[in-house]
């Protein structure tokens, strides 16, 4: 099975959740720092992530990272 099988929303939504799940707390573990979700994001390319999504990423990665610094969080909206 190749990328092309994948619906574009699903290969661009894995690699967004896989950002989110590495750069935010879990209750087994805290938050790793952007830019070590980036590297393994960039790493993941061909592996795991659709070569062209992590193109997309990289090209929009200092807007995304910004947008990410610049969020709420999420917890504290909730309470």
């Amino acid at each position: 099975m190749g990328w092309p099988e994948i619906p574009l929303g699903a290969r661009i939504f894995a690699v967004a959740d896989a950002l989110d799940a590495m750069t935010h707390n879990r209750p087994y573990r805290t938050a790793g720092s952007w830019r070590d979700a980036a590297e393994q994001i960039l790493l993941g390319a061909k592996l795991q992530f659709d070569p062209d999504v992590v193109d997309a990423f990289r090209a929009r990665e200092l807007a995304l990272r910004r947008l990410h610094r610049d969020a709420p969080d999420a917890a504290a909206i909730a309470h």
